[in-house]
């Protein structure tokens, strides 16, 4: 029976929809807590729930069930469950019934406080100032409304500092509990790794190498030496399907071409064989649906969390990921990259691992004479540039200078032969924006014939 004092069908719907959908846990406010639930078993219901949440399990009757270690209702917790399970579901969104819920219980604290003014301001006890009593309401009150609502807000200069200093003795003494390494030591020592919460753009001309540095990126993280957690990568490819992302990766692992499947060698597949059964171990985790929202991505990502530590997610690439809930139109572009771009930068706050977007760029610097890309070059760069922490483009100089033979035999072609020598295995990694340091320029080896990139001089190792 409801009350204002008591919504005891909310607080069935709302532990019934969080029983049966893990969309609902999702979207579950953190200010709701187990006792402002007006029923007691309803409150042990949801600590249960809460509980094995934080564990990152799925939410299961029987494994709720064991958790309640309370006294059970007459039908027991096994029937109640089902009860609840079954509870009428109406069109009323989780954010409404917490609404209710928290309503109610404000309700009953505000009419507690009411009643003890009552009592005090009637008392006859001379040495109870009525000043302090009304005072002792209105801190009771002002609790009240701190306690219902979100934690999220502004913080004094005093705490802020406390933290960044805490996080910056962090840092010093585990420089990998607050970063992510990319295995390429010029481009850690300009953006400082990986850093958790940011989103990174990777963008550039297609045959650039962008989705290959990636991978590669992906790879490093895994089988770094600091990997002692367990450690989980997520891949979201959009264009390539994920057997040809395992090939690419075996290619680099193994040095062998895969490009003339049916011209292999005998020796060749069984090094492909060899490396592809070493790279098994490693917890990569490719997802190649044609199309995805950032909502689809944040679910399967908050799963993949509860098998491990979740340490990088890649998008490849920004432009071809669905707007939340819309159907795509051209004539709003912009506006949907700017959603998307938000969308993965609120991810990697939430679940605080970096996030490295692709991104492609526009023909602009293609009609240079300097074919290096800049900002600008970002399709959609507005946004892309505003809500990124950082923008790192692929830059390969000998895939242009190959394209432009001077006439053979004149001295123009000699000098195009010593640059393209010079350049033929170099890529370049600019960083265009970097929010938590410097910009510039790293360059790595690149072989065009396994996909691979690698620090200068390892090469030669």
């Amino acid at each position: 029976m409801n009350s204002p004092l008591s919504n005891l069908e909310a607080e069935c719907c709302l532990l019934g929809a969080l029983l049966l959908s893990s969309e609902a846990l999702e979207v579950l406010p953190t200010n709701l807590l187990p006792c402002h639930f007006s029923n007691s078993k309803n409150g042990d219901v949801f600590a249960a729930i809460s509980k094995v949440r934080k564990q990152g399990r799925a939410i299961d009757p029987v494994l709720i069930r064991s958790h309640l270690n309370s006294p059970p209702p007459e039908m027991g917790w096994q029937r109640y469950l089902i009860h609840l399970a079954t509870s009428p579901n109406t069109k009323v969104s989780v954010e409404e019934y917490c609404a209710l819920i928290l309503d109610s219980f404000m309700r009953r604290r505000a009419s507690d406080i009411a009643k003890e003014l009552l009592l005090s301001s009637s008392s006859e006890q001379e040495d109870r100032n009525i000043y302090d009593i009304v005072n002792i309401a209105k801190s009771e009150l002002h609790k009240l409304e701190l306690e219902v609502t979100p934690t999220i807000g502004m913080v004094s200069l005093s705490t802020s500092l406390d933290m960044a200093l805490a996080e910056l003795e962090q840092r010093m003494k585990c420089p990998d509990g607050w970063m992510v390494s990319t295995g390429f030591i010029e481009i850690d020592k300009l953006i400082g790794g990986l850093q958790k919460t940011s989103l990174i753009v990777l963008a550039g001309r297609p045959a650039m190498g962008k989705t290959s540095l990636a991978v590669n990126i992906a790879l490093n993280v895994l089988e770094s030496k600091h990997n002692i957690s367990n450690r989980l990568v997520a891949v979201f490819s959009l264009e390539m399907a994920h057997t040809q992302l395992s090939m690419r990766a075996v290619s680099s692992k193994a040095k062998i071409s895969t490009r003339g499947h049916s011209n292999m060698s005998i020796d060749d597949f069984l090094k492909i064989k060899i490396a592809s059964d070493t790279m098994k171990i490693l917890n990569l985790h490719m997802d190649d649906s044609a199309v995805i929202t950032v909502n689809d991505i944040a679910k399967k990502c908050k799963m993949l969390r509860s098998q491990g530590d979740l340490s990088l997610i890649i998008v490849d690439y920004l432009q071809m990921v669905s707007p939340n809930g819309k159907v795509r139109n051209s004539d709003t572009k912009s506006t949907e990259i700017s959603d998307i771009t938000r969308g993965l930068k609120r991810l990697a706050k939430e679940l605080n691992v970096p996030v490295i977007a692709l991104s492609q760029l526009s023909r602009a610097s293609e009609t240079r004479a300097s074919n290096r890309p800049v900002l600008s070059d970002l399709r959609d760069s507005g946004a892309i540039e505003q809500d990124a922490d950082c923008v790192l483009f692929v830059y390969r100089e000998s895939y242009y200078e190959a394209a432009n033979p001077p006439k053979e035999g004149t001295a123009a072609h000699n000098e195009w032969q010593r640059r393209l020598q010079s350049t033929h295995n170099t890529s370049e990694v600019i960083v265009a924006k970097n929010r938590h340091g410097p910009t510039g320029t790293a360059k790595l080896f690149f072989d065009p014939n396994f996909t691979q990139f690698e620090n200068l001089g390892n090469q030669y190792e």
